[in-house]
């Protein structure tokens, strides 16, 4: 648990993910300059979400860290899209000792990126199923030091075909606030890179992750 907390901020602070939510209700009003005669002015709104996550990758009989952001849209109550981003260490970095060493080489790494897709059916009940489908890509390479000091500088990596299926369930802990665990299978098309095996990085994985829903409404 202690390996996923601190990748979880490692993971973070790689993808620059900064994202303001609000459990409340966010009301954008647009000013008319011109008259607007017979009717008022049509209602549009939508409702957004953003999730954070973490877990467990099962790579080559290790247990790998495993962290996960991706927001998105409800298209219905029953079905979201979104982008996610995603990412495993695959070896040690610099003051971030995960006991890895399934790369080659320091401070390697393989980081998601893509389009998702959550099924959610019956999602007005308390507890109900969870599906999600994640197609996209991944970059599998490793981090350099060029000036010998601390920190990179430099980052080389390969960019490969990803995508996962997992289920499981989500619970509504309040309006805007869901929980859900699920487990699922990743397939990664890598070639043979950092010393792994064509195809080494696909896999099971488990993952644990707290959503938060919004409602926007443009006037």
């Amino acid at each position: 648990m202690y390996k996923i907390i601190r990748f979880l901020s490692l993971a973070i602070g790689m993808l620059l993910v900064t994202t303001a939510v609000s459990a409340n209700e966010t009301t954008i009003t647009y000013r008319e300059t011109e008259v607007i005669l017979n009717g008022e002015t049509p209602t549009f709104s939508f409702i957004s979400y953003v999730s954070l996550g973490g877990g467990i990758s099962f790579i080559d009989d290790e247990k790998l860290p495993y962290a996960e952001v991706s927001s998105g849209f409800q298209l219905a109550p029953w079905i979201g899209i979104g982008f996610f981003c995603a990412g495993n260490p695959l070896s040690n970095f610099e003051h971030a000792n995960f006991g890895i060493h399934l790369a080659d080489k320091q401070a390697s790494y393989a980081l998601m990126s893509g389009t998702e897709l959550l099924f959610t059916p019956q999602a007005e009940r308390k507890i109900h199923p969870l599906l999600r489908l994640a197609v996209g890509g991944v970059n599998v390479g490793y981090l350099v030091d060029l000036d010998g000091e601390e920190g990179y500088e430099q980052a080389k990596d390969n960019r490969y075909f990803y995508a996962s299926i997992s289920t499981g369930v989500e619970m509504n802990l309040t309006e805007h606030l869901r929980l859900s665990l699920r487990t699922g299978w990743r397939f990664v098309g890598n070639d043979y890179t950092l010393g792994l095996q064509e195809g080494d990085l696909s896999g099971p994985e488990c993952t644990l992750s707290i959503r938060t829903l919004w409602k926007t409404a443009l006037d």
